[in-house]
């Protein structure tokens, strides 16, 4: 009967919860590696680019954990991401690493066409003002790299029948900046290793490679392993 079922129901409800939560406080119970913790939290910091947080958080726990390269500027060029200025991000990427985007056109035009849809959806300019950017800014990398024209066609029809919306592409600036943050690791990591290579021939060789010298300046590890290696 309806009556009984829903008493048995209730009944075998009550007999369950306090099992449940006899679990939730084994749960509560159960040892937290603290430290292990703290450096999760400061390696996320360091590796996504969040250089506030990480120096605050750093400074909380006294720690002596050392950032990933190019922490700060890593973190101004998400902060330019997240607010939709792309061109400042393709400014700050090339001056950071100057043959970075050069060597990656895919990115190059992703970033350029991100601030062309954000002049369309966010800023609230015309069709016409996108295409002409389109022509200006995106043609010459598809004129060098034939393979992107598919991304330009993609592009094209999009800005003509209005097949993006605003929430996409604010959710895009995320998945963009990602990818230069990654390639921007990637790259250091790599320089840093040939540097290595190049010391272990030669200081002076590796003292002439451009890239060196520009990370150099921005990357205190290796400009105080090349100052202790010459002075």
């Amino acid at each position: 009967m309806p009556g009984l079922q829903a008493d048995a129901k209730k009944e075998e409800t009550s007999k369950k919860q306090p099992h449940s939560g006899v679990e939730s406080k084994k749960l509560l119970l159960l040892p937290v590696d603290k430290a292990k913790i703290q450096l999760d939290v400061l390696t996320y910091f360091s590796e996504s680019a969040y250089y506030t947080a990480f120096v605050a958080f750093k400074k909380e726990i006294n720690s002596t954990f050392e950032p990933s390269p190019l922490l700060k500027e890593r973190e101004e060029i998400r902060i330019f991401a997240a607010d939709g200025k792309f061109l400042k991000v393709l400014a700050a990427t090339q001056k950071l690493l100057p043959c970075l985007l050069f060597n990656t056109p895919g990115m190059a035009f992703e970033v350029i066409k991100q601030d062309i849809l954000e002049d369309m959806y966010i800023r609230n300019r015309s069709e016409g003002s996108a295409l002409v950017r389109i022509e200006k800014e995106l043609s010459p990398i598809v004129l060098d790299h034939p393979d992107l024209l598919p991304n330009l066609e993609d592009l094209v029809s999009s800005i003509l029948f209005g097949e993006s919306s605003q929430e996409e592409v604010i959710i895009r600036r995320d998945a963009i900046f990602t990818s230069i943050n990654q390639l921007l690791l990637m790259s250091v990591d790599y320089v840093i290793q040939n540097s290595i290579k190049s010391l272990l021939m030669g200081v002076s060789s590796a003292l002439e490679m451009p890239e060196v010298t520009v990370l150099s300046k921005n990357c205190k590890m290796l400009h105080g392993i090349l100052e202790s290696l010459t002075s």
